[in-house]
């Protein structure tokens, strides 16, 4: 995905009502949160809080979809770059 692609699949994301969170810091390659640096570290830090945030220790009941547990939204197929 280029740049120009990740701002189309947010905009559209946005106005179909999708909460996005994007971050674009400029002269910063695209893998910089990979990088070993404070700017990467940092990057790193709010993805792990992203991912970890609103998560429990416990997942699905045996058998249950995890999607089951999951708020009502979009299916994620519905949004498709053309």
């Amino acid at each position: 995905m280029l740049n120009p692609d990740a701002h189309l699949l947010r905009d559209r994301a946005e106005a179909a009502g999708v909460e996005v969170e994007f971050h674009e810091k400029e002269g910063l390659v695209h893998v910089y949160p990979l990088l070993p640096t404070r700017t990467g570290e940092a990057a790193r830090a709010i993805i792990a809080e992203r991912l970890t945030a609103g998560s429990s220790s416990t997942g699905p009941e045996d058998g249950e979809h995890p999607d089951a547990l999951a708020p009502e939204t979009p299916d994620r197929h519905e949004l498709r770059l053309k």
